[in-house]
């Protein structure tokens, strides 16, 4: 996909989109210029750790994930 056909794209789902909070978050993510190198690094890493994980099986069912969450909670 060229650049041309992306920016045409997000042009039509702005002006469809409705939710305020969601224009208001793609607004921030095109105005925000000061993004900090050390967080974008951090994030890479977790979405890289969490890819590894489902691709080696490393996942929970919902159910699964309630109940570790309940324990920890001491519910």
């Amino acid at each position: 996909m060229k650049a041309i056909d992306i920016k045409s794209e997000l042009k039509n789902r702005i002006d469809q989109e409705t939710d305020l909070s969601l224009l208001e978050t793609a607004k921030a993510l095109f105005t925000q210029k000061d993004f900090d190198p050390s967080v974008e690094k951090e994030m890479m890493s977790r979405a890289q750790s969490s890819e590894q994980d489902i691709n080696e099986g490393k996942t929970h069912t919902i159910e699964e994930a309630d109940e570790i969450l309940n324990k920890r909670l001491g519910l």
